[in-house]
């Protein structure tokens, strides 16, 4: 065989070469827990602000529409204005989830701004594709205006899966109507069961950080 036509057998089957799609779906059973670290850091240098926590999230009650989940906050570490601040407050919240985990409702509302906990949620809640993508496959998800929050839109893709790990890379806008980016960030989740592993967030105007913006980690302990 010339290499000619090696090289256009060889092209012909990648093209003809199946490509996996992933759901990135989880499917929670009540009682599952998941235990993760959480830094946020306020990137306005007027008004330093970093926060450590460690945070266990159960899931209470699953069924057709999604599952309901308790999120337990058991303490922080809060360093502001160059002083370090051991908080050991024990924080609830509860939260129902849509079926592709989209936050639907809050049960039990932290304090503070409702804008600011809106927003907080959306970002580290992690949003299921409608059905299975390829690698480089995107989608999105738009949150409703909801009291002092409002409304956002999530757009996603899945750039690459590695080892079981999938990378899944979004962006935030603050509404349909400008898409004005607000945030963006990236999701490691688990291939198989759609358990997210990590992420790395920038976010601006969240808790105050103004258009300097804030980082926020996850990390599943």
């Amino acid at each position: 065989m010339s290499m000619t036509v090696f090289s256009l057998a060889f092209f012909a089957a990648l093209r003809l070469a199946p490509t996996e799609d992933y759901s990135l779906k989880w499917e929670p059973k009540a009682g599952d827990a998941t235990s993760f670290s959480m830094v946020f850091k306020s990137l306005d240098k007027a008004n330093p602000l970093e926060i450590e926590s460690v945070l266990v999230q159960t899931v209470m009650k699953v069924d057709a529409d999604g599952y309901e989940a308790e999120t337990v906050g058991k303490g922080s570490l809060v360093r502001m204005g160059g002083e370090e601040i051991k908080d050991t407050r024990t924080t609830k919240t509860m939260v129902e989830f849509n079926e592709r985990g989209a936050v639907k409702e809050f049960l039990r509302k932290p304090n503070g701004p409702e804008g600011d906990i809106w927003l907080f949620a959306v970002l580290r809640t992690f949003i299921s594709p409608e059905s299975p993508v390829p690698i480089g496959g995107g989608w999105q998800y738009a949150y409703k205006p909801e009291g002092g929050f409002e409304g956002a839109r999530i757009s996603y893709k899945l750039t690459s899966v590695a080892d079981g790990v999938a990378t899944v890379a979004f962006t935030i806008g603050s509404d349909d109507r400008s898409h004005t980016e607000i945030g963006k960030g990236e999701w490691k989740i688990d291939a198989q069961s759609g358990r997210w592993k990590s992420l790395k967030a920038h976010v601006k105007g969240l808790f105050g950080s103004g258009e300097a913006g804030a980082e926020l980690v996850l990390t599943r302990n």
